[in-house]
């Protein structure tokens, strides 16, 4: 089960608060949504709490939101959390698109990053696709034998001042 609203919520908080306390400057941050399915089993916030934060965070501090969402209508979910259409990405949860929609992530936060400007206007751009498309030529997805999960993911530990859960999401502020 996924609580998708409520590690979205403690991620931010425990991000505002390293920026708050001066553990880490804030010049750009970006949050990277990625989900394999719908919410289903927040009990804290809910989807109203999340868009009403995302937008207080795009307004107050320039956090730019991404969203990848595998089998779903990833724009309208994005939307609903107060995420751009330009800034989410359907993919289906198979290695190979998996791969390719985090090339193009990687793609498109490279520019983010080299960027004057605190925001991009859009995220999965063709140019953005190509590159994600030249490397998926170059280095194709090996089929790995094994059950599901995420082969060689990692679960992050929620900072102590955010709670005691783990969660499966990351936010770096640079």
């Amino acid at each position: 089960m996924t609580a998708r609203e409520e590690e979205i919520e403690y991620t931010e908080h425990g991000v505002e608060e390293r920026i708050e306390a001066g553990k880490t400057k804030q010049e750009k941050v970006l949050f990277v949504i990625m989900t394999d399915g719908e919410e289903n089993s927040s009990r804290e916030y809910d989807q109203r709490k999340v868009f009403d934060l995302n937008k207080q965070h795009q307004e107050k501090r320039d956090f730019e939101f991404v969203y990848l969402g595998a089998n779903q209508d990833a724009y309208a979910v994005g939307e609903s959390l107060s995420i751009d259409r330009r800034h989410s990405r359907p993919y289906s949860a198979d290695p190979a698109d998996t791969r390719h929609s985090m090339r193009v992530v990687s793609h498109a936060a490279s520019m983010h990053r080299a960027s004057p400007n605190a925001r991009m206007d859009a995220w999965f751009t063709p140019e953005a696709e190509a590159a994600a498309d030249e490397r998926d030529a170059a280095e194709p997805v090996k089929q790995t034998s094994g059950e599901g999960g995420s082969e060689g993911g990692r679960a992050l530990r929620r900072p102590p001042a955010c709670g005691k859960r783990p969660i499966r999401s990351a936010a770096v502020a640079r």
